[in-house]
């Protein structure tokens, strides 16, 4: 008897014994059934036993689609590309006696199968074993399939299509790499001093997705939804054990939440519309009481989908209701109450222009918002409104409400772009977003100022340190995740007036460390996890270790404290007139239309305007106080509380000359909306104004500059032009000239041929001359055409020297780049599963020059900004180290269309032709959809709304497959070390390999 069979003649302790089977040749192709379907996922699992311990031992294997393997519940290997098998070590996984191997298994679409080969060496004896129709299988998803003593006893056999080498798959090479892909180690992160970090689980991609939010139950457990997959409880495992947690799916239908609560004895989740499920607030519950949930009701549809969609959801510091926050792409659901006034609008004094790369092009105020609701979702009140795409929100402990709201990275150096940024959510709050360049500034009385600017960063997760263990300055801080630069910061608030200011300090933070967010748990330690758009997740703990801190502060400290929570509570107590729909008069009110503190006149204002213009516009009209008059015509005018007469008369008893700057500011944006909501003046009272208001420009202040150029516009003026070009030719910064120049692109009188040189000769130099965010370029040449399109031909002719104009960039390199890099030869057909085994080589040793004309040659520089330079297409790649690791890089690149950002998803209009227009919605008007087509020949199409037959978003995305099929594996390695250092010739990567 041969080593083989004597091993294979030992009995095992359930289900076919290893010795009824006629050894196979090589392994079989096998799955669940005869016929699986489209999407369908299979389990295929064998119990062996080995008499001794293995010496070594190697799993090969290969499934069409995607594969996930489990080896004595040890997660040992995982691929998602059939034609590449893997092959790894599984020693360690091994072990004498009984032994459980179970694999997942992914169908996308077509033939599907899988095929497995473990062989081990004990001692003298070689043990082998295949895949075959001795195996179990199922469709079923079992508990615990993956541990160690699982022992399925209602799977069915597996069905065996043949042997390797057969149709479709044919002859497959040996293997190489296909061990599991991790989460950044802890030891990695960079913390702060006296914190402690643990990985506690690294997520397989290939069984359960990318996880994006999280919440903790009543009982301490975390409870996790995966972007595109289900939800799973998650109990982690202690302090110090090797163990790994308990990671269950929930089983009900429901998943792709981006905010999760327990509340109530309640599961609630927020679910942004996909084709999965339909976008709304969700009721989770466990309906008999066996620790399950097991009923899923959807509590209020939320119309609006993917990244700029519904998002969180927080327990009200009240603990009796819910407040939900929603992107800038979410549609107001229907309310019952309003603490915002209803009187919003875009309040434009001038025409804007929508965002050159359709982003957000028509959708219209109120923006991002947040709402409250009771546990059953029925009745809904606006709390705050303006914000562009906030993901996440907390309450302090005196239940103030704070969140992270996002900017629009491509509008950096424009003049109009707002930074990431904390704000404070008061009762009835506006903070201005609008699309396109009509974003408003913060000086805005309309519109309140934001709490800390944060920079460069994409926002998500917000938690309050109030339920940590942390010391005391870190259980006072806001905590904020930027999924983009891979950073946390601990915001610490200081009081500034009934608000807060701060300043943000770097808490944890990784190179790939793509953040998306965090809760404390019941032992204090913050909890959270990474992933999104299909990137590696992990679930990470964070704890404080360094002994007790004393909670030190200064008299003065105190002081600013006490006197903050004092400012805070009037304000509150105004707020109360108009909460829960209701509206009464507060006398404290009126006298804090004068105070110094925004927030405070904030309140004030909106309690106005909650209430009928009848009962307070007389005494506006009749009020003497500069500050107390303005604050009293702008609630005038967007209630349309009087005439636009009576307001302009009392504007006019104003000394503008001698108004402080932060009154003359609100002053100037006080007749603009009197001009916006009621229409423009007389011409002796616009002939007036402009005597006063022209006596002021320039101020010699970059915002109130900024505000007279833009009024002086409006009415008309003659001395605005030569004034504005004399502050562009003196300023330095590109911002201030852009924003003079823009808003003179309008005036077609008062001109002088001199003063129109200068003009055109500054466009000419602009145009290709500055730069800044993906849409900054597009903006300035469409501030040249504006400009063009008011001259007559003879006009035309007498600037065209100074223009010079530059050739469109999809028409000029980056169309020929595009065409070269499309007929350049293939030199291979790569797949990640090939790629993947070579990242290793990624960590010194490339080559910085090499990288960089890898980049190019592969047309990256085409689509992508690196470092300010580069194409508006596709996103900006000079963080992409921090969000991801290098195989999801490639991953990227390999798959495009398998998420694709909102940002960059193309609209497909089919029209009653059965025409179809695929672009980026430039523009829209209730006649007309204008939709731009994609590079390198772009064209721009109006389409007659009641021609669209079929609008949705174009699955596809713009970025092709097969980049790096003109490129050799050393250029690939070069150009995803170029991208992975943000193009930093410094990095590790480029640096010599230790002999």
């Amino acid at each position: 008897m041969s080593a083989l069979s004597a091993l294979l003649a030992l009995p095992l302790a359930s289900g076919p014994s290893v010795q009824d089977l006629a050894p196979p040749c090589e392994p079989q192709w096998i799955w669940a059934s005869s016929r699986p379907g489209e999407t369908e996922v299979a389990w295929v699992h064998r119990r062996f036993e080995l008499p001794g311990e293995p010496e070594s031992a190697t799993l090969w294997g290969a499934c069409d689609n995607a594969l996930a393997v489990y080896l004595n519940g040890c997660h040992v290997a995982e691929s998602d590309d059939w034609s590449r098998p893997v092959l790894v070590d599984v020693t360690d996984a091994l072990r004498p006696g009984t032994n459980s191997l179970t694999a997942l298994c992914r169908n996308s679409g077509g033939p599907a199968a899988v095929a497995l080969r473990l062989e081990a060496e004990i001692g003298e004896a070689d043990f082998e074993l295949f895949t075959d129709e001795r195996w179990l299988a199922s469709t079923t998803e079992a508990i615990g399939w993956a541990g160690a003593d699982f022992q399925p006893d209602d799977w069915d056999a597996a069905y065996a299509f043949g042997p390797v080498g057969m149709a479709p798959w044919g002859d497959l090479p040996g293997g190489e790499g296909g061990e599991p892909v991790l989460a950044l180690a802890a030891e990695e992160l960079v913390l702060l001093p006296g914190f402690e970090a643990e990985l506690l689980y690294s997520v397989p991609r290939t069984r359960q997705n990318s996880w994006v939010s999280l919440a903790v139950d009543d009982v301490g457990r975390l409870i996790v939804s995966a972007q595109y997959g289900p939800l799973y409880r998650v109990v982690p495992q202690a302090v110090g054990s090797t163990d790994s947690p308990e990671v269950i799916e929930i089983g009900v239908e429901l998943g792709h939440a981006q905010g999760l609560l327990c509340a109530f004895g309640s599961l609630y989740a927020v679910v942004s519309h996909s084709d999965a499920f339909p976008g709304g607030l969700y009721r989770i519950r466990d309906t008999d009481g066996d620790d399950q949930y097991d009923s899923v009701e959807l509590l209020r549809p939320l119309v609006g989908g993917g990244e700029h969609g519904p998002h969180a959801v927080r327990l009200g510091p009240d603990g009796e209701s819910l407040y939900v926050i929603a992107g800038n792409h979410t549609a107001l659901p229907e309310i019952d109450m309003s603490r915002v006034p209803r009187v919003w609008g875009e309040d434009q004094l001038l025409a804007r222009k929508p965002d050159p790369n359709g982003h957000a092009v028509g959708v219209m105020a109120p923006g991002g918002w947040v709402c409250r609701t009771d546990p059953d979702g029925k009745s809904w009140e606006l709390v705050a409104s303006g914000m562009r795409n906030a993901y996440d929100m907390d309450f302090d402990a005196e239940g103030e409400l704070l969140t992270f709201d996002s900017d629009m990275e491509w509008d950096i150096g424009l003049p109009w772009y707002r930074p990431t940024r904390v704000l404070h959510l008061v009762s009835g709050a506006e903070f201005g977003w609008r699309h396109g360049s009509g974003k408003w500034p913060e000086h805005y009385p309309d519109n309140l100022p934001g709490a800390v600017d944060v920079g460069l960063s994409s926002p998500t997760g917000v938690v309050f340190g109030t339920r940590s263990a942390f010391p005391p300055r870190y259980q006072r801080a806001l905590f904020v995740a930027d999924w983009a630069y891979g950073t946390m910061y601990a915001v610490h608030l200081a009081p500034r007036g009934s608000s807060f200011t701060g300043t943000a300090e770097a808490f944890v933070s990784g190179k790939p460390l793509p953040l998306c967010d965090m809760e404390f748990g019941a032992d204090g330690a913050m909890y959270f996890i990474v992933g999104g758009r299909r990137t590696q997740s992990g679930l990470y703990r964070v704890r404080w270790t360094g002994g007790e801190v004393q909670d030190a502060g200064t008299i003065e400290e105190g002081a600013a404290v006490r006197a903050g929570a004092q400012a805070r509570a009037e304000r509150r107590t105004m707020e109360a007139c108009f909460s829960r729909g209701e509206a009464r008069a507060f006398e404290g009110g009126w006298n804090a239309l004068a105070s110094p503190d925004p927030f405070l006149r904030h309140a004030a204002r909106v309690g106005l305007e909650h209430r009928d213009p009848v009962e307070w516009a007389g005494r506006v009209l009749a009020e003497e106080r500069p500050r107390v008059i303005i604050q009293g015509v702008v609630a005038l005018a967007r209630t349309r509380g009087a005439s636009a007469g009576e307001l302009l008369a009392t504007l006019e008893r104003l000394e503008v000359a001698e108004l402080p700057r932060e009154d003359l500011l609100g002053a100037l944006r006080a007749w603009s909306l009197v001009f916006i909501r009621s229409g423009p003046p007389t011409d002796g009272r616009r002939r007036a104004l402009l005597h006063k208001l022209e006596s002021l420009y320039p101020a010699g202040d970059v915002d109130l500059d900024r505000e007279l150029c833009r009024i002086l516009v409006y009415l008309g003026s003659q001395a605005v032009i030569a004034r504005s070009l004399d502050l562009i030719e003196a300023s330095e910064s590109e911002a201030d000239q852009l924003h003079y120049a823009f808003h003179l692109r309008g005036l077609g009188d008062g001109w002088t041929p001199r003063d129109r040189r200068r003009y055109f000769s500054w466009i000419g130099r602009a145009v290709g001359g500055m730069k800044g965010g993906v849409s900054f370029e597009k903006y300035v040449r469409g501030l040249r055409d504006d400009a063009l399109a008011l001259l007559c031909e003879a006009e035309r002719a007498e600037v065209a020297a100074f223009l010079a104009v530059a050739p469109e960039p999809a028409e000029g390199d980056a169309a020929v780049a595009m065409e070269a890099g499309a007929s350049a030869s293939v030199l291979h057909r790569w797949s990640l599963g090939e790629l993947s085994g070579e990242l290793d080589a990624l960590e010194a040793g490339r080559d910085f020059a090499a990288g960089e004309a890898a980049y190019r040659r592969a047309t990256c520089h085409v689509c992508h900004r690196m470092r300010g330079e580069g194409g508006a297409t596709g996103s900006d790649l000079t963080g992409a180290g921090s969000r991801f690791s290098a195989r999801d890089l490639l991953e990227a690149i390999l798959t495009p269309s398998a998420a694709i950002s909102d940002q960059y998803q193309d609209t497909e209009v089919w029209t009653t032709d059965d025409e179809l227009f695929v672009g980026r919605v430039e523009d829209e008007t209730e006649a007309l959809i204008v939709i731009r087509t994609a590079p390198p020949r772009e064209e721009v199409w109006e389409i007659p709304r009641d021609q669209v037959a079929l609008r949705r978003l174009h699955p596809i995305s713009r970025m092709p497959e097969g980049l790096l099929d003109t490129l050799g594996l050393e250029q690939i390695l070069d150009l995803a070390a170029y991208v992975l250092s943000g193009a930093d010739p410094q990095a590790p990567a480029f640096a010599d390999r230790e002999r």
